[in-house]
């Protein structure tokens, strides 16, 4: 499942970030993504379009 974040590449690794559909995700348990893969959370696609 692939997150939506707003975060900088400044994010410490032990910083827990919300996504926007609201699951909190540990910093150094996220794979960053380099393009725009995988299968997206439909909530953070709709919280992303508001």
């Amino acid at each position: 499942m692939v997150h939506v974040f707003l975060l900088t590449a400044e994010v410490l690794h032990d910083t827990v970030a919300i996504a926007r559909c609201g699951e909190p995700v540990r910093a150094g348990d996220m794979q960053w993504l380099l393009s725009l893969t995988g299968m997206p959370c439909e909530q953070c696609v709709l919280g992303s379009l508001a």
